[in-house]
C-alpha cells in the first residue's frame, strides 16, 4: 500500500492530480447536520453514491462501477466492526454523526490514499479515503487495501501527521497489521514484508523502497512474542499522549522495553519466518555463509543475516547487538543450521566484525549485556514510492495533508 507522505518531510514531492490538495467540490462547504437516527452525508452525493452503516462510497460515471464500490464498503464495515467495535480503536473524526468519505477515483498513479481535509466544523481535519478501482479486480488485495486506508483514518484520530521526519514509516507498519487484525484470514498484508527483507540492512525508519510497509513484521512480533494482542492500539494511545516524540521513543517507553532488544527479536524471528502467518511472509537477505572476521556496516536499527554451517560461538566487535534462536546479546550461541541476525546500535551507522569459536572453546559469557539503543534524535527520511515531479506548497504541510501511495502487489504466483 504504496502512501503519499506530508511531502515536505521527504523532499520529493509525489506526482498527484491538483483535486488531492483540496476537498473535491461535494465536499466544499458541507452543514454539519446533527441527527439522532442515524449518520448523515457531510457533503454532497457524486451522480453514483452508496451507503453502509458507516461509510458512504461515491464516484463519478466512468470512474468505476457497483461491484467495486460494495466490495470495498463491506471490507470497511468489517474494518469498523474489527478495530472499533471489538478492539476498541478511537473512531475517525466525524464519524459519530456523519459517514465517513470514500471516493472511488482512477485518475491515481497508486492504488489509493488517505488524507484529512479541514474547515470550520472539523478544525483538526476529516478523513476522506481515496480508492483506485483499476485494482478491484484482485478481490483480496482491494478488500486489504480498503482496510489499510481505514486504518489511517483511524490513526488521524490520535495523532498528528505533521512531526518529523522520523514520522511516516509507523503509520505504514501499523496500517498493515491493522489491515491483519480486521481481515485475519485475507492475508494479503504478508506479502508486504518483501519491503523488509529486501533491505533488512535499511534504518529502521527509512522509506527507502517502501522499507516502512515491511515494517509491520514489527508489529508482529511485538503482539505475538511480547506483550500480546491490543498493545498495537496502546502504543497509539500512548503516542496520543506524547505528541512531539518519535516512534523511536514512543515504542519502548509504551512496552517498558528497549528499542534495540525489540528491534533483534524481531530480526532473529524473521530469520526462521517463525510467526503466525509466517508462511506468507518473505525471508530477509543474507549477508553469506558465517566466516571468521564477517562483518559490515549497518544503519541505526537495521539489520544483517549470516547462516552458520556449524555449531559455534559468536562475539562482535562494534556498536551491534547479536541474536540467535537461544540468546542475544554481544556473544550467542548458535547450532549448526541457524542464522545470526545482527543489528545496529549506533544512531549514524556501526561497524563490526565477527569473531567466531567451536563450541568447544570456552570464553566470557555476556550474553546478558545491554540490549538497547541510545534515545536518537529525529533525522533523516526518505522518499514514497512513486515518481516526483513538483515541489509541494507548504500548505499542505500545515493543513496536514497525508497522501497515500500503493502497496507492492503479489504477482499471480503469490495470491
Amino acid at each position: 500500500m504504496d502512501c503519499l507522505l506530508p511531502l515536505l518531510f521527504l523532499g520529493q514531492p509525489e506526482a498527484l492530480p491538483p483535486w488531492a490538495f483540496e476537498p473535491p467540490i461535494q465536499l466544499q462547504s458541507p452543514q454539519k447536520r446533527e441527527t439522532m437516527t442515524g449518520k448523515t452525508l457531510y457533503g454532497n452525493p457524486f451522480p453514483n453514491q452508496i451507503y453502509s452503516d458507516n461509510f458512504t462510497v461515491g464516484w463519478e460515471n466512468g470512474q468505476s462501477d457497483s461491484a467495486a464500490a460494495n466490495a470495498a464498503i463491506n471490507a470497511l464495515e468489517i474494518t469498523w466492526n474489527a478495530l472499533i467495535s471489538e478492539m476498541d480503536w478511537q473512531a475517525p473524526v466525524s464519524s459519530e454523526s456523519h459517514f465517513v468519505w470514500v471516493i472511488l477515483t482512477n485518475d491515481l498513479s497508486g492504488t489509493g490514499f488517505t488524507t484529512v481535509y479541514t474547515d470550520e466544523n472539523f478544525p483538526q481535519g476529516y478523513p476522506v479515503i481515496y480508492l483506485n478501482p483499476a485494482y478491484s479486480n484482485n478481490a483480496d488485495f482491494w478488500a486489504s487495501l480498503a482496510a489499510h486506508e481505514m486504518a489511517h483514518a483511524i490513526q488521524y484520530s490520535y495523532r498528528s501527521y505533521a512531526t518529523n521526519a522520523e514520522e511516516p514509516w509507523y503509520w505504514e507498519a501499523s496500517a498493515e497489521w491493522q489491515a491483519e487484525l480486521s481481515l485475519p484470514n485475507n492475508n494479503s498484508y504478508g506479502y508486504q514484508s518483501t519491503h523488509y527483507a529486501e533491505n533488512p540492512q535499511l534504518r529502521y525508519s527509512s522509506m527507502k523502497d517502501n522499507h516502512q510497509y515491511g515494517m509491520f513484521v514489527l508489529n508482529a512480533y511485538i503482539e505475538e512474542y511480547i506483550s500480546g494482542p491490543g498493545t498495537l492500539r496502546e502504543i497509539w494511545e500512548h503516542a496520543q499522549s506524547a505528541p512531539n516524540s518519535n516512534w523511536g521513543e514512543v515504542i519502548p517507553e509504551a512496552l517498558d522495553q528497549k528499542i534495540g532488544k525489540l528491534i533483534a527479536g524481531m530480526a532473529q524471528k524473521m530469520a526462521s519466518l517463525a510467526f503466525q502467518d509466517g508462511a506468507h511472509y518473505v525471508s530477509p537477505i543474507r549477508e553469506g555463509k558465517l566466516t571468521d572476521g564477517a562483518g559490515g556496516d549497518l544503519a541505526y536499527l537495521g539489520s544483517h543475516y549470516w547462516d552458520s554451517d556449524r555449531a559455534l560461538r559468536v562475539t562482535a566487535s562494534g556498536d551491534v547487538l547479536l541474536s540467535s534462536e537461544s540468546n542475544m546479546g554481544s556473544e550467542v550461541i548458535l547450532e549448526s543450521g541457524e542464522t545470526l541476525a545482527v543489528t545496529g546500535l549506533n544512531p549514524s551507522s556501526a561497524s563490526y566484525t565477527l569473531t567466531l569459536f567451536d563450541l568447544s572453546d570456552s570464553g566470557p559469557d555476556d550474553s546478558g549485556n545491554d540490549t538497547g539503543g541510545p534515545n536518537e534524535s529525529p533525522t533523516g527520511g526518505c522518499a514514497c514510492k512513486s515518481t516526483s515531479s513538483q515541489k509541494a506548497h507548504t500548505g499542505i504541510f500545515a493543513a496536514m495533508c497525508l497522501l497515500f501511495l500503493r502497496r507492492r502487489i503479489p504477482n499471480a504466483s503469490s495470491r
